[in-house]
């Protein structure tokens, strides 16, 4: 059995909004051993949506739709759904009394167009939503469950959860069960993981690895399905043991985990506490670590400055990074503070140059100074951040920025 994700709504085609909502009920989905092998967009748009609507009921045992449910004229979901399975509209007057509740509620006059919302596909299960006033409805055609979902991801994501995919689970008989980890690494780009795990994805399918490339960092998630939860947890340990022995301190992390939050708590481990200044970046590196709940415990404090003029970026002034670092720990007057500091060399906005990043680390361990090439903006100071997060963790491990 497959599942296919409709998202619907002109808005999402014309880049106004992102689609959430089709990554969330892949992985929830996935949870309950339903695997969704398509997902399509398609604009409020009648013939289009029939187009791709009846393609995937020919496709995939499920199909579930998002969006094009409210009370507007270009909420078509209805009606077409209806028309694909052969059925007309029918009214549910329950549907309506919640509508006007929620309105009441809300101390806001009902309009007559949110009269529509309580028509659904006839035959169909009508899914009250708490959260908002368009219901959603769960159809059976020839085999195939279809399930249409609003599109706000809020009352999306509640009504999944709370209704459809324990319908799944029960329609189906799905008793199995499905865990993911994700391991996480950084300053190893996703081939050279490849390399180093690709025979796990090749040479199993439960549990399934796969990588999952960040800004800056490579994700490799194990899957395993199963019935038993210790079984499941079982395969997934196993598969985790032999890539961490393959890695080894390379994987900073897993799951919910973040670099900057593995950084705080070594740092706080160590009884040491860190200084931050930047040169371009608008502080990325500083509001990442100041982000981390308890960075009080380890962060000292920070100065964030605008681009480096070209004056700045001359031979006579390369120094005056290491300088400012200095005098930052020097200001705070704090023995073990680790001083981290972060420029870049574009000669300010307009500049050609290529983008390049300069880390320089003063701590016990001495100095320690590192570049490394960036992408274009947005993501170069994601990217810087990150390594220069994931050297000074390995600096703190090993008292290197290089890993043996």
């Amino acid at each position: 059995m497959q599942a296919e994700v409709i998202s619907i709504g002109s808005e999402l085609l014309a880049g106004d909004v992102v689609d959430t909502n089709a990554a969330t009920i892949a992985r929830q989905f996935g949870t309950i051993g339903i695997p969704v092998c398509y997902q399509s967009a398609v604009g409020d748009h009648r013939e289009r949506i029939q187009e791709i609507l009846s393609l995937a009921l020919r496709r995939s045992g499920v199909v579930i739709t998002t969006g094009g449910i409210g009370p507007t004229e270009d909420d078509l979901t209805r009606e077409i759904v209806a028309r694909a399975l052969g059925v007309d509209l029918e009214f549910h007057p329950e549907l309506l009394a919640k509508i006007e509740e929620r309105f009441q509620r809300l101390g806001v006059s009902m309009t007559p167009n949110n009269r529509k919302q309580a028509y659904i596909p006839a035959g169909s299960i009508p899914i009250e939503n708490p959260r908002g006033t368009a219901p959603g409805f769960i159809a059976e055609h020839g085999g195939n469950v279809l399930i249409s979902l609003p599109g706000v991801p809020a009352e999306m994501v509640f009504l999944l959860e709370q209704v459809v995919l324990p319908f799944l689970q029960s329609r189906f008989g799905l008793r199995g069960l499905t865990l993911t980890r994700t391991l996480k690494v950084a300053g190893l780009g996703e081939s050279r993981v490849d390399q180093i795990v690709g025979d796990l994805m090749t040479g199993s399918t439960n549990p399934a690895v796969g990588l999952l490339a960040r800004e800056g960092e490579t994700h490799i998630r194990v899957t395993a399905r199963g019935e038993e939860a210790r079984s499941v947890e079982g395969l997934v340990a196993g598969t985790c043991r032999e890539i961490l022995q393959r890695l080894g301190n390379r994987v900073f992390g897993q799951d919910e985990e973040t670099l900057e939050a593995v950084v705080g708590g070594i740092l706080l481990a160590k009884g040491l506490r860190l200084a931050v200044a930047e040169w371009g970046s608008g502080g990325f590196l500083l509001s990442r670590l100041a982000a981390v709940p308890g960075s009080v415990g380890f962060l000292q404090g920070g100065v964030v400055r605008p681009h480096l003029t070209s004056a700045d970026s001359s031979e006579e002034k390369k120094p005056e990074m290491e300088g400012a670092c200095l005098a930052l720990m020097a200001d705070f007057q704090a023995s073990g503070v680790l001083g981290l500091a972060v420029t870049e060399n574009k000669c300010g906005p307009g500049s050609h140059a290529p983008w390049r990043a300069h880390f320089l680390f003063l701590g016990p361990w001495g100095k320690f100074q590192r570049t490394a090439p960036l992408p274009e903006p947005p993501a170069l100071w994601r990217r810087a951040s990150t390594s220069a997060l994931e050297i000074l963790r390995r600096i703190l491990l090993v008292g290197s920025p290089d890993l043996s």
